[in-house]
């Protein structure tokens, strides 16, 4: 199993990280063993939302390994010929260090603010990872669907890559978003406080079964994110970070969160995580829900020692 960090986009109040405060965020995150970084993505949210692309770029200029993972974007807002420039870029400057993880959201508010009808997300998701390789894949792209256009003309500079960063597509574990995962994606994101270990196991059977009818392999990486972290040994404190901060940033259930978030002592979380790298996970995406950087370090010097010694990975 390995592990990537979330940037901490989520903004309460008034307190606004200074960028230069989460580029140190990246390099610490790299120095510390981490494997990859990555932002989730809002235009409107119910909580204040920094824009993810905009930090994961100036992280990358600071680091010379650490992936830049979207977990996920949202291609049908942004629109996908920015997304595939701004990420085709991104990707050439970092010498091919982006995944694009891609997903239609959950939240209708950012449909309304940028006048996309909320009925053909799910279509012009479908349209838009198609789209987007078509532009990264092609010196000359023409693209003629229901709703992206190409003519000729693509984005440039090309990707590192041939054909572009590997796309992976974020799904919950339903039949038809496991179906998509399977028909379009590089890779499958799944949701770390939507998906039990047991959930997660019966979703990857299922990707199986659906990657076989499709007559692909069944070698298809997997990442957990937006597992909400906070690592301490006063009970008391776990519940208040998940009331006090969670809870009202994700319109959650704060004991549904203690269920399913990694919050408690180093052994719990431990213990949460040898559960998911038993039903399959791969790569755990944590997102520290408090004092970023002290728990970063926490988990990297606590609880994945512990792991490994409990489960025998590295």
């Amino acid at each position: 199993m390995e592990f990537g960090v979330h940037i901490p986009v989520i903004v309460s109040g008034s307190d606004v990280p200074r960028m230069r405060d989460l580029v140190a965020y990246g390099v610490a995150a790299e120095q510390l063993g981490y494997r990859s970084i990555a932002t989730s993505d809002h235009v409107v949210a119910r909580s204040g939302w920094l824009d993810g692309p905009s930090i994961l770029a100036a992280i990358g200029g600071a680091t010379e390994h650490l992936e830049l993972i979207t977990a996920v974007l949202l291609p049908v807002v942004r629109h996908p010929a920015a997304v595939a420039q701004t990420f085709g870029s991104l990707d050439s400057m970092t010498g091919g260090r982006v995944i694009l993880g891609v997903g239609a959201g959950a939240v209708e508010h950012d449909y309304a603010v940028t006048g996309i009808p909320w009925a053909e997300r799910w279509a012009r998701l479908d349209e838009s990872i198609d789209f987007m390789r078509t532009l990264w894949g092609e010196d000359e792209p023409y693209f003629d669907g229901r709703f992206y256009h190409a003519n000729g003309v693509g984005p440039k500079p090309r990707p590192a890559r041939a054909g572009g960063p590997p796309i992976w597509i974020g799904s919950w574990g339903s039949a038809a978003g496991l179906r998509r995962v399977a028909r379009l994606g590089d890779g499958w994101i799944a949701s770390g406080f939507n998906i039990t270990p047991e959930r997660f196991t019966a979703a990857r059977q299922t990707l199986a079964a659906e990657r076989a009818k499709l007559g692909k392999s069944n070698a298809l990486p997997n990442a957990l994110a937006s597992v909400f972290t906070y690592i301490s040994d006063d009970p008391d404190e776990s519940r208040r970070v998940a009331t006090d901060i969670l809870a009202p940033a994700l319109g959650r259930d704060p004991d549904e969160l203690l269920r399913l978030a990694l919050l408690g002592t180093s052994e719990q979380c431990a213990a949460r995580l040898a559960a998911y790298a038993e039903a399959g996970v791969q790569r755990v995406l944590i997102w520290p829900a408090a004092d970023h950087l002290t728990q970063i370090e926490r988990f990297a010097e606590q609880v994945v020692p512990l792991l490994n010694r409990s489960t025998g990975l590295h």
